[in-house]
């Protein structure tokens, strides 16, 4: 069942974020990652460990922050429609 997302709601592996026309997200996963939902948008919480977040994008388009990434410890990738986008440093990428 959908519900309204709410400021500083929990969520873990396997939930799906979805906007609508005119509406935008921002998910904090630590003080270093964030993802901004754009409009029209679904996203869904694949892995979301210690070692490692794995979103997959089914439709729309989001923008990533990792301001402290080291890809020797950790992992980050978002799948989309024909492509993955696997994190290499920080910085931002908007697939």
């Amino acid at each position: 069942d959908w519900e309204d997302a709410r400021l500083n709601i929990p969520l873990v592996e396997g939930d799906e974020v979805a906007t609508s026309a005119g509406s935008r997200i921002e998910l904090q996963f630590d003080s270093s990652t964030y993802v901004r939902i754009d409009e029209r948008s679904s996203l869904r919480i694949v892995n979301l460990r210690n070692d490692g977040i794995a979103l997959s994008l089914p439709q729309g388009t989001i923008s990533v922050r990792l301001s402290e990434f080291d890809r020797d410890r950790a992992y980050f990738e978002v799948d989309a429609p024909g492509s993955t986008v696997a994190a290499q440093r920080s910085g931002v990428k908007i697939p």
